[in-house]
């Protein structure tokens, strides 16, 4: 591995000078611009690791940028303590999780000190104060005067506000909810950022229709289905085969069901469980069905899986591909007993079905016969095939598929389904069950289940007015990266109510109206920016919570109200002011895991309380730091023993802040996930030590060559404004290229054309030096020492301007790479079998005559058209100059147009070839090895052109002739 290139005494250095200069703290400046972003704040989970730099690093790079453009800049940070994380890390810490343990004696935590983490709201301040150095030793300049926690008491006064105020505006409403909760910690968030989960964040919810069949006793057993239309097709039902089924009794009737569909009930519907009852007691037994009155026999099978919806099947096996394969299991005796499987559905004939499913319908037997034929699906066994089937029939039978049963005769499949839910739902023995898609996981480790939450509160984000507010608003957003921009109006639309309050072990905001609730996670962290400029003048001017009233922040956010009487209105003047400076807030910045759980609701809640010309200005979304496996980086993946994610200190202390912050900047466009290589962090060391050693070299005095000093800033000019642009735009990676590939670059062709350190590259290099900054700010300082009255961080970004553009000149140097290419394409074979390069190359400047006749082939392909002969001489008949090469015309012409097709076109400012060729002998021959070089003009060149080359000569492509001593020709030229 590379290590660090600077000692982290220097990096500790300047972060203090940083510091001692007050560059982080945000100062209103009326006569100056601002700028202010945010990212997500972290929940307190654990320490964190390298992945969790991207986005800060990202913040950082966009505020030391704005800043050396001149403005003002307020980069905030906090800690998201609401919810489970604190609570489930004070927990790990208390029961000495072994991983928990490790990670804090890895951080150096004394064990002394472990008690007091036992304690939540201790763990959730302890961890932000870690956050705070991670922040500091990475260079990351926050405003540490604004900074907070959730869970402390001047926040939940903001919120409290917030939550008045939507209130007062019909944002809110109680209603009954399906919860996800964990039986010891209780309720949780399910969503890709897992906030509350170590596992199944991504998982959806599965709602069944239970079906009542009576058996003759009284009892039911309940089956559960995704296709309740289908009932008017069932032949049977299936159990478990060898699992016993338990009673649920609710309401005064007894319900047969797995235990897992048992407690799923109980936890939705309440009731309670009863015994066991085993396959053996309900084989063959008869059951009379909802609706159709029909009696069906109960069959064991293999089919079901006990752990899934009620562990009661209904067996439709006309259109259900594994009931119609589960009968073989049935003895001959038991399949006779079945009344023939009707088929209850139809489809379009077959050729009005898009290819993908016409194999579905075609040949004899069922529906779910043809599929599984389609398929390969022969038997249970075939898991993929068999589910290929279902989901590809199901698909077919519900979007294109009507009803052939009396009740429903020509009906859509998808309204059949819910007139037969309303149906099903009048007898009161019908219910909903819900269940996840995959297993969800609490942070400490228990399984979460979905509960039944009476009164439960949610935020009305399906309002279309509301949602109307929400568009008009994204209108004058910029949003990245654009596929997000696209999305987003489709989520605004796709929002329903959420739920914005829990009950349980959760830490948060009590609800003001309803304090038995606490204010979740998502619903306390949509308006906080605005909170963040009012915490700078908490914590500064001593304001006491007490004194954050409904009235102080409907003054300071709304401008409403006379704000509160017992605290000072010029103070609270000052606080509107620095308010109205700072908003709209200009960026907020996330990882993608917040594409729907953060950003709608923030972008919402803006748009409810603000007037629109406070409305956010962007939203930047990033993708995550992978692990091998290409799930996001966890601290499980962080080892200090030999692991690929080492610990944040060990980190910073091999490879060094500036190498870490290039790792994010650049090994991916910001929307992109990207794998941590350690290889990666190294490869950093080394380009940082190369662009030092350049910088450092770039010092000297004294004029060069002009034309390549006039090429040397024009280069400049172009990279300092696609950085320039590229910054200005939140396009890290695309700054990042041209800073640290682009301009390197540009040096090395400098020196190789053959420049020297002088006033030029000096002037670059202070360009350079500055350029870093936001990007790799210790560097740039270190650089800078000697250079700069004071901190680089100071300085101005530098403009384009500085460096003038010579189009000539770059339309020069472009022309010689253009050479330098055909010569490598033409020598590349003889190279490739280690020949030694030809001894002399002569080069043949195009005939000032063609340029025109190519001109036109051009102006006939962009058209379209194909270049015509005819039309060509035409033209040229009109051009004294071109009568004298009436013949030549036509055979160019003929020649260069299918080249014309694939070639860019030649530069359209006027360079004189034939002094570059002569200007570069000595380059070329250095760079090829050639001994001797000669350029001369096509029209004067007949006595040099033994192997009649210069007629292939066009206008910016010289045609060239390689020789060896003794008159041997190399390969032929390319033009």
């Amino acid at each position: 591995m590379r290590t660090n290139p600077m000692e982290s005494e220097r990096a500790a250095y300047w972060q203090e000078e940083w510091r001692r200069a007050g560059l982080a703290t945000a100062r209103r400046d009326p006569n100056r611009a601002k700028y202010y972003a945010i990212v997500a704040y972290p929940g307190p989970s654990g320490f964190l690791h390298v992945g969790h730099l991207r986005g800060i690093v990202y913040a950082d790079a966009f505020h030391r940028f704005h800043r050396m453009l001149g403005e003002q800049v307020f980069f905030p940070a906090g800690v998201h303590a609401s919810g489970l994380p604190a609570v489930t890390y004070a927990q790990k810490v208390k029961d000495r999780n072994p991983t928990t343990v490790h990670e804090l004696e890895q951080n150096g935590i004394p064990a002394a000190d472990w008690p007091k983490l036992e304690d939540p709201e201790y763990a959730a301040r302890f961890l932000g104060a870690q956050y705070l150095d991670v922040y500091r030793q990475v260079g990351v300049l926050v405003d540490e005067s604004a900074y907070l926690t959730t869970v402390d008491d001047d926040y939940r006064a903001f919120i409290r506000w917030q939550f008045d105020r939507l209130r007062d505006q019909d944002a809110l409403v109680q209603k009954t909810h399906y919860s996800a909760v964990c039986p010891v910690c209780g309720p949780v968030a399910v969503d890709p950022s897992e906030t509350d989960l170590s596992a199944g964040g991504t998982a959806e919810i599965v709602r069944y229709t239970t079906v009542p069949f009576r058996l003759q006793d009284g009892r039911i057993l309940l089956a559960a289905t995704l296709r309740p239309e289908t009932i008017y097709g069932v032949t049977n039902l299936w159990i478990p085969l060898h699992d016993p089924l338990v009673s649920w009794t609710h309401e005064g009737r007894t319900y047969l069901v797995s235990r897992a569909g048992a407690e799923r009930l109980v936890e939705q519907h309440g009731g309670r469980i009863g015994h066991e009852i085993r396959p053996a007691e309900l084989k063959g037994r008869s059951v009379t069905a909802p609706l159709t009155g029909v009696p069906v026999p109960v069959f064991p099978s293999s089919l079901v899986d006990p752990k899934v919806g009620a562990g009661v099947v209904m067996s439709v096996p006309a259109h259900a591909p594994a009931d119609s394969l589960a009968l073989a299991e049935l003895t001959v005796q038991e399949r006779e007993s079945l009344r023939p499987a009707p088929v209850i559905l139809a489809v379009p004939p077959i050729h009005e079905l898009p290819a993908s499913e016409r194999e579905l319908a075609a040949g004899t037997g069922s529906p779910a016969e043809r599929a599984n034929r389609a398929t390969g699906a022969t038997k249970l066994a075939d898991a993929p095939a068999l589910q290929e089937a279902t989901e590809r029939l199901y698909r077919l039978e519900f979007t294109r598929g009507t009803m052939t049963v009396r009740d429903y005769l020509g009906v859509p499949v998808r309204d059949a389904r819910e007139r037969v839910i309303a149906a099903l739902g009048a007898s009161k023995q019908s219910f909903e069950l819900q269940e996840f898609s995959e297993p969800v996981v609490c942070r400490n480790g228990h399984s979460v289940v979905i509960r039944r939450v009476p009164h439960q509160w949610f935020i009305r984000y399906s309002d279309p007015e509301w949602k109307a507010l929400g568009h008009a608003a994204l209108r004058s957003m910029a949003v990245s990266p654009e596929d997000y921009a696209h999305d987003l109006p489709a989520i605004l639309d796709w929002m329903d109510d959420r739920p914005c309050t829990r009950r349980g072990r959760w830490m948060g905001t009590p609800l003001p109206f309803d304090p038995e609730w606490i204010v979740e996670p998502i619903a306390d962290s949509t308006f906080y920016p605005a909170y963040y400029v009012v915490r700078r003048f908490v914590r500064e001017r001593g304001i006491l919570p007490s004194a954050l009233t409904d009235a102080f922040f409907d003054f300071v956010f709304l401008g409403e109200g006379p704000g509160e009487p017992t605290l000072d209105a010029g103070l609270q003047q000052e606080i509107r002011a620095d308010f109205l400076y700072w908003y709209p807030l200009d960026c907020n910045i996330g990882g993608k895991e917040h594409k729907r759980v953060h950003f709608p609701p923030f972008l919402l809640t803006h748009a409810k309380l603000l007037p629109p010309e406070l409305g956010p200005r962007g939203i930047f979304v990033h993708g995550w730091v992978t692990g091998a496996s290409g799930e996001k980086l966890s601290k499980k993946d962080v080892s200090a023993k030999g692991g690929r994610i080492l610990p944040m200190r060990e980190a910073l202390a091999l490879w060094g802040p500036d190498a870490l912050r290039l790792v994010h900047a650049s090994s991916a466009l910001p929307s992109y996930d990207f794998e941590w290589d350690p290889a990666l962090a190294d490869a950093a060391v080394g380009r940082l030590e190369d662009i030092a050693r350049m910088a450092r070299e770039a010092a000297g005095a004294g004029a060069g060559i002009p034309e390549l000093d006039a090429w040397l800033f024009s280069g400049m000019h172009g990279v300092v404004a696609r950085a320039t642009h590229h910054l200005r735009e939140n396009r890290p990676r695309e700054a990042a290229e041209a800073i640290y590939v682009a301009l390197p670059a540009l040096l090395k062709r400098y020196y190789a054309r053959g420049g020297v350190p002088g006033d030029a590259t000096d002037r670059v290099a202070n360009a350079w030096i500055r350029m870093l900054s936001p990007f790799t700010p210790h560097l740039a300082e270190e650089l800078g020492v000697g250079r700069f009255p004071g901190l680089v961080a100071s300085e101005r970004f530098p403009s384009a301007e500085e460096f003038p553009r010579s189009e000539v000149a770059e339309a020069a140097e472009t022309f010689l790479a253009m050479v330098e290419d055909d010569l490598r394409n033409v020598m590349r074979p003889q190279l490739d079998r280690s020949e030694s390069a030809p001894d002399e190359v002569i080069f043949y400047v195009a005939a000032s005559w063609k340029r025109l006749p190519e001109q036109w082939i051009r102006e006939a392909l962009e058209s379209g058209a194909t270049p015509n002969i005819a039309k060509v001489m035409e033209r040229a008949n009109a051009h004294p100059e071109l009568v004298a090469h009436r013949a030549e015309i036509p055979k160019y012409v003929q020649r260069i147009a299918p080249l014309a097709r694939s070639e860019g076109p030649p530069s359209p400012i006027p360079i004189d070839e034939v002094d570059i060729l002569r200007s570069a002998q000595g380059y070329l021959v250095k760079r090829f090895g050639f001994s001797a070089i000669s350029v001369h003009r096509e029209e004067d060149a007949e006595a040099v052109d033994p192997m009649h080359r210069r007629d292939r000569a066009r206008p910016g492509r010289p045609a060239f002739y390689l020789a060896r001593r003794g008159g041997a020709a190399a390969p032929p030229s390319a033009e």
